[in-house]
């Protein structure tokens, strides 16, 4: 995930934790780690997120094409 760019999109959006939440269909409390970087969000839950919030995927979450950049 690129840095906090899920809460700073959350927000410029209106929408508060909860309300995010309901909407991708996922606890409050696992978002607030997700957006506080404690918990990373399976892939199911990102593409969730992206639909709740009505952006691509790559606007919050960094794509790697490169295996080799994974590993080292």
């Amino acid at each position: 995930m690129r840095g906090n760019q899920l809460a700073v999109t959350r927000m410029k959006k209106g929408m508060s934790v909860r309300a995010l939440a309901k909407k991708a269909n996922i606890s409050h409390c696992y978002l607030s780690q997700i957006e506080n970087r404690q918990r990373n969000p399976s892939p199911k839950t990102a593409v969730r997120l992206c639909q709740a919030l009505e952006v691509d995927f790559d606007e919050l979450f960094e794509v790697v094409e490169d295996r080799a950049a994974l590993v080292g």
